[in-house]
């Protein structure tokens, strides 16, 4: 079986772009705590000197364990895009289908991938779709009797 690829991955800017920030954000807090922690043992275990000499010393030992992270930085920020892209593009994808029905465009049933999330979202969005296109059309049929209202209390 083969596998629907996407054809975008940045679907939503301002969700992944925040959900990318947040992730950049820990990773490097994460290399500030372990630069400090090292410090701190560094000072502990080392033989006493000036704390610029630590802080020098600290720099050289660091250098392996922060060009390794620099280098694992793309990719994690590949993964989180991917994987918000599982949820944010169902997301987009109801969000264009509920704009479209606000304008009054004919809106096609929504498909999500196999592997995104919220599933069930979708399959509602469909009921509500087939709802509104009945309502809809028994509107036309006798557009005295029927409201646009009267499928929401069903």
């Amino acid at each position: 079986m083969w596998k629907v690829k996407r054809r975008q991955l940045f679907v939503d800017p301002k969700v992944q772009g925040a959900l990318l920030a947040r992730v950049i954000a820990y990773w490097a807090l994460y290399l500030f705590a372990v630069a400090v922690l090292m410090l701190g043992w560094r000072v502990l275990t080392h033989a006493p000197a000036p704390f610029l000499t630590h802080v020098r010393n600290l720099w050289f030992d660091c250098v392996p364990m922060f060009a390794a992270s620099c280098l694992l930085l793309p990719f994690l920020a590949t993964d989180i895009v991917r994987l918000s892209n599982r949820f944010c593009g169902p997301l987009v994808r109801v969000r264009d289908g509920l704009r479209g029905l606000v304008r009054g465009e004919n809106v096609s049933s929504v498909q999500f991938r196999k592997d995104d999330f919220w599933q069930d979202m979708g399959d509602e969005f469909n009921a509500v779709l087939v709802k509104f296109r009945c309502v809809k059309a028994d509107a036309e049929r006798a557009p005295q009797t029927a409201s646009a209202t009267e499928w929401v209390g069903d």
